[in-house]
């Protein structure tokens, strides 16, 4: 979370779906999002901390229980969750925070770049 607050400002552009997604954190830290076709974009966030799979499963369900997130697959091997989202739901700090909370530390969230 610390390494979040620190970013000034992060563009990331991918493809996803023939359109962009574009992910900009300024200053004060608010997201602006211009999104897929579908509304949904697979955020990638680097877990710290997890040792077993109870570790994932809480990571897991308390992702998944957070408006605007739709689905959740946890690795304890890769040490990341990828989350499929609805930006205009759901905010990257909310869902590093929720991640932060449980006792682990989040990583800086990326997007996932469309294999197709």
């Amino acid at each position: 979370m610390k390494k979040i607050n620190k970013i000034v400002r992060v563009a990331i552009a991918i493809g996803l779906i023939g359109l962009a997604v574009v992910l900009v954190v300024s200053n004060s830290h608010q997201r602006k999002t211009k999104l897929a076709a579908n509304g949904s974009a697979v955020v990638i966030i680097p877990v710290e901390g997890m040792s077993c799979i109870a570790c994932v499963a809480r990571v897991r369900k308390t992702l998944k229980d957070i408006e605007g997130v739709s689905e959740v697959n946890v690795s304890l091997e890769k040490r990341e969750a990828e989350i499929l989202i609805e930006p205009k739901k759901i905010s990257l700090e909310k869902l590093t925070k929720a991640i932060d909370t449980l006792g682990y530390r989040a990583g800086i969230p990326r997007v996932k770049e469309n294999t197709q």
